[in-house]
């Protein structure tokens, strides 16, 4: 089946990139755009989408590096689960409409260069998790310069959509669009740094990614490369959407956090964006190990105090590497307990109690969630202890 995607503008500064793309099974489901596709240029007042069909040939099932050897067997074994679902969806490919606000004076090569690294991005990690998006509709990709833009944009966007009035509001109460605060503002300074996601809930659109960044770095060098140090940001948001799909997203800092950051670093690196070794050997144990080291600590805390949400990581030490730590936990339940556990253990979620976390972890994993905790730490001290940084 060959679906049509639409290129579009939401104001005469928009530029609008979205390849056609297409299901090769004859399924409705997210997966990957082709990255050869160039993008175009439109401008108008409102989106007013203009069909566009591709000929590009459907991306043929690349064999995927196994994990390497020298990592810890629960290590590979977390990979391993990530490559399993990847061979077992690779003919799943991606269902993402592109609204970016990018310099006027870039060059095609470079607007492509943009796409395409955002096509990479998210290959993996759609024939890892896009089927558990539960939707059948493409998912918003924006990329904007500042809170305005982002406020302007989406609020016309989700307007013109006939999105529900509870998006609608949580756009203009959000930190990153209509109500910005200067820690959001300062993630506009890099191209692709900041990241979010919100539920659309139109009838076109069930779920949005919007991206933050300074197009102006775009232009200095190329933008593939630019946008490199955020390799693992659009599949991160990706899975805060599977999440959000099985209500467990806010169900503790490090399933939220870590898990989506776990899977962000490794499905970009399964797409050889970055190496295995630069994704978690430096990105997660080495910047852990650093931030253990910096703060004259023996080795990491006890995952349980990752147990709330980020007003209680204010002022703790180890608040620069909360990504890290979850990450790492996530590593530990999904080498020691597959996939289908990793993910759902917290299904659900949204809306109840801590101890229905409790009552989740004996019935998924057969332990109290206490004693998970103690596990997952001892884990933690044989990867990123004093001993190993």
């Amino acid at each position: 089946m060959l679906r049509k995607i639409a290129y579009a503008a939401l104001t005469s500064l928009l530029v609008a990139c979205a390849p056609s793309m297409s299901v090769s099974d004859g399924t409705s489901i997210q997966g990957t755009a082709s990255p050869s596709t160039s993008p175009s240029n439109t401008a108008s007042a409102t989106p007013s989408p203009t069909p566009s069909q591709s000929t590009t040939p459907l991306q043929e099932c690349s064999a995927i590096e196994p994990p390497p050897g020298s990592w810890p067997a629960i290590a590979q074994a977390a990979l391993q689960e990530l490559i399993t679902r990847y061979q077992d969806h690779c003919s799943r490919v991606a269902d993402f409409d592109y609204y970016f606000s990018l310099p006027p004076d870039l060059t095609d090569k470079q607007k492509e260069a943009v796409i395409r690294w955002y096509t990479d991005a998210l290959r993996s990690a759609t024939r890892v998790y896009g089927d558990l998006l539960y939707s059948d509709k493409p998912i918003a990709i924006f990329y904007k310069t500042s809170a305005q833009e982002m406020c302007d944009d989406l609020l016309d966007f989700l307007t013109a959509e006939k999105a529900s009035s509870r998006a609608l509001e949580s756009v203009r109460s959000m930190e990153w669009a209509c109500a910005p605060t200067s820690d959001w503002d300062a993630v506009y300074d890099a191209p692709g740094y900041g990241a979010s996601v919100l539920r659309a809930e139109s009838p076109g659109y069930d779920f949005i990614i919007v991206n933050m960044g300074n197009a102006a770095e775009l232009k200095t060098k190329d933008p593939y490369e630019a946008l490199m140090p955020t390799f693992q940001t659009p599949s991160h948001e990706l899975f805060h959407l599977a999440q959000a799909a099985n209500r467990s997203q806010g169900a503790t800092l490090w399933w939220a956090e870590g898990g989506a950051s776990y899977v962000g670093h490794m499905t970009a690196a399964m797409q050889g964006m970055v190496s295995y070794a630069k994704a978690r050997n430096d990105s997660l144990v080495a910047y852990a190990c650093g931030e253990i080291v910096r703060n004259g600590k023996s080795g990491p805390p006890s995952i349980s105090a990752l147990s709330g949400w980020w007003e209680q990581a204010d002022g703790k030490w180890w608040n620069g590497m909360a990504y890290q730590l979850g990450a790492l936990a996530s590593e530990y339940v999904l080498g020691t307990y597959g996939w289908q556990k990793f993910f759902t253990w917290a299904s659900n979620f949204e809306g109840k109690e801590y101890a229905y976390l409790e009552a989740r972890s004996l019935s998924t994993f057969g332990i109290t969630l206490d004693r998970l905790h103690r596990d997952i730490d001892e884990y933690l001290k044989t990867t990123i202890g004093l001993d190993q940084c």
